[in-house]
């Protein structure tokens, strides 16, 4: 049972059309709703009709009422079993067994979940892409809100450099031309 409710100039504003015996009428059904959780019935339409407009507005207050008290039944629960555990733990010490192995890679970038090696940074900027294009790419990984399913970062960046920069891979194919034969194409270009 509840021990108050809100009360709003809505509700008092259709009051005032009602006569006496409507007014008591209608404030009889609100307040069985709102403190008996009870939906009552007139015999007069006008006050039935009234209520209806009132009555949306009394079951969200209800709604909210419910999930507070829900909310504050969990809250109590909450602090009786965190009062034993700090009786726990006053008697027994804590036991800090750190596993955590610092292996210091040579660690390029790393961001949430994901990271790259200097060896695999060179890789991507060993023939293909330029760092700036590499860095371009991790950004964009790195802002992309569904990035958590990457499993690698360099793999995934090799398949975005790829879609991005695609003429970069197909020079990287061809074969690798010594000076003199670089030229001598270049030249042949301009014939």
């Amino acid at each position: 049972m509840r021990d108050s409710w809100i009360y709003y100039r809505s509700f008092y504003e259709a009051w005032l059309a009602l006569s006496d015996a409507q007014r008591g009428k209608f404030y009889t059904m609100i307040f069985e709703y709102m403190f008996n959780f009870t939906k009552w019935s007139s015999d007069d339409p006008i006050v039935d009709a009234m209520f209806c407009l009132v009555a949306p507005q009394v079951e969200a207050n209800i709604r909210k009422y419910k999930n507070w008290k829900k909310a504050k039944k969990k809250q109590d629960g909450s602090k009786v079993e965190a009062k034993e555990k700090q009786s726990v733990s006053e008697t027994q010490g804590n036991v800090n067994d750190n596993d955590n192995v610092n292996d210091n890679k040579d660690v390029y970038r790393n961001f949430a979940h994901l990271e790259i090696s200097t060896q695999e940074f060179d890789k991507l900027t060993g023939k293909w892409y330029t760092k700036l294009q590499v860095d371009d790419i991790f950004d964009r990984i790195e802002n992309f809100k569904n990035n958590k399913k990457y499993k690698s970062l360099y793999l995934t960046s090799l398949t975005r450099l790829k879609k991005q920069y695609p003429e970069q891979e197909s020079k990287s194919k061809e074969k690798e031309l010594t000076p003199e034969e670089h030229n001598a194409k270049v030249l042949a270009s301009f014939k």
